[in-house]
């Protein structure tokens, strides 16, 4: 196993810049956009923080040692107890918020048709203004929070920000 095939998976908003390189969000800090840049040699990885972690910061962010940053770094996870179940938390957060993201916008989507529909049927003459007006306020009750919501899950940033939304969802009470 390569060092790229051991560390990229656990980079989180990871991109491609060319043949063996990439950028990714650096998780020994709260990265809003990537700053890491990541570099593969002939025998050896090679990361840089635009902002300033040390790459030893780095990799007890992913809880690996500097083993695993060469072609024949062996196991390079170390058992972490507080890493670990951060790295988990935050892959549930992700996972979370991509199901709700796509939740909303069908939601959106959904609703968007059937406006469409109902402003068809103004024009057919088969719906009258008034049964259209009825139909339309139930369309958009609850639309904008909706709108705001899916905005909000779409350009999340940080880690923190995800979690809130996760909690006011009602699925972070207890």
């Amino acid at each position: 196993m390569t060092a790229a095939e051991r560390v990229l998976p656990l980079l989180s908003n990871l991109r491609s810049r060319g043949d063996d390189r990439w950028i990714a969000r650096c998780p020994a800090h709260k990265d809003r956009s990537p700053s890491l840049s990541v570099r593969q040699t002939q025998d050896r990885l090679l990361l840089r923080c635009w902002a300033g972690c040390a790459t030893s910061e780095i990799l007890n962010a992913l809880g690996l040692d500097w083993s695993a940053l060469f072609a024949d770094g062996g196991p390079a996870r170390r058992p972490n107890a507080v890493v670990e179940p951060k790295v988990r938390a935050g892959q549930s957060l992700e996972t979370w918020r991509q199901a709700e993201l796509k939740f909303c916008g069908e939601e959106l989507r959904r609703r968007d048709m059937l406006r469409i529909a109902v402003t068809d049927a103004v024009y057919d003459g088969t719906l009258s203004e008034e049964g259209a007006s009825h139909y339309l306020a139930a369309v958009y009750r609850g639309y904008s929070e909706l709108e705001n919501r899916w905005h909000r899950l779409l350009h999340v940033d940080q880690c923190s920000d995800t979690l809130s939304l996760w909690r006011e969802s009602g699925k972070g009470a207890a």
